[in-house]
């Protein structure tokens, strides 16, 4: 009985002792098996501001955040100082009406990009930022408009009936 008394006494060391190897001898082949591993799938890109889609313009391809909430589509691109080269916004509405947008506290000159019901494009407006006296309306009623980077969609040849496509 002692020496089951003795052996139990010092199985908690023991156990320790193991544990202790055991995460240093795992540490040591850790590159070797990080290598073996597969490459991870490709990530979808993300800002501060979320998730991008990929939205291909005519044959362009340009990552979007979506703004599909009264939030989101009243906020867009306001109080920003700066876009991304071939990143922008989607707004996107319930359903087709007329829209209009104006530049009040935007700090980025863009182009706004209105889009049909068959994702075809409308209109091309360009606009300064800081503007909030002028608004920018479609000439029909569209249930989807782009933000990008003034002068994008001349850089690549974006014209009016062009079409749209999400990813």
């Amino acid at each position: 009985m002692n020496m089951v008394r003795k052996f139990f006494s010092k199985t908690p060391f023991a156990l320790v002792l193991l544990g202790i190897l055991a995460f240093f001898s795992t540490g040591c082949n850790q590159e070797t098996r990080s290598s073996q591993l597969a490459p991870p799938k490709k990530a979808q890109p993300t800002t501060k501001h979320g998730n991008l889609r990929k939205l291909r313009i005519d044959t362009n391809t340009v990552w979007v955040e979506i703004a599909d909430s009264d939030s989101k589509r009243r906020e867009g691109l306001m109080w920003r100082d700066s876009l991304p080269t071939n990143q922008g916004m989607l707004f996107v509405f319930p359903y087709a009406e007329m829209q209009s947008f104006w530049m009040r506290n935007t700090y980025i000159p863009l182009d706004l990009v209105y889009v049909d019901d068959n994702w075809m494009i409308t209109d091309i407006h360009h606009m300064e930022p800081i503007v909030d006296t002028i608004f920018f309306k479609s000439s029909k009623p569209v249930p989807y408009a782009v933000e990008l980077n003034q002068g994008w969609c001349e850089t690549h040849g974006v014209k009016v009936g062009d079409t749209v496509v999400l990813h």
